[in-house]
């Protein structure tokens, strides 16, 4: 939050591993300076207000999380699980040979 672009001469030498082995032309690192830029700036004049949550520990945050994916998981079944019949159904209908790709 309020990152601010820099000098292209700061992007030139790559600062952490993910840079050197996944970045070595640095097109990442120009095209999210680029991004702060002209980008970023309008999105953080829009934000009038930070609020920290501070949680316990990592545990705490991870155990929340999936608290938080175990509800999702419980609520969603029942559609995920039509949902996964229809495309088994769908998967297993013979169509005729060339009638991949529906043309309208």
């Amino acid at each position: 939050m309020g990152s601010k672009a820099v000098d292209a001469s700061e992007l030139i030498t790559a600062i952490n591993f993910l840079e050197r082995e996944h970045d070595q032309d640095g097109l990442w690192r120009q095209y999210v300076n680029l991004q702060l830029a002209t980008s970023y700036p309008r999105l953080f004049e829009k934000i009038q207000l930070l609020i920290m949550l501070k949680a316990p520990s990592f545990n705490c945050v991870y155990q929340w999380r999936l608290e938080q994916e175990e509800k999702l998981r419980a609520k969603f079944q029942g559609l995920l699980t039509k949902g996964y019949k229809l495309m088994q159904k769908y998967r297993t209908k013979k169509r005729p040979v060339g009638s991949r790709f529906s043309h309208g």
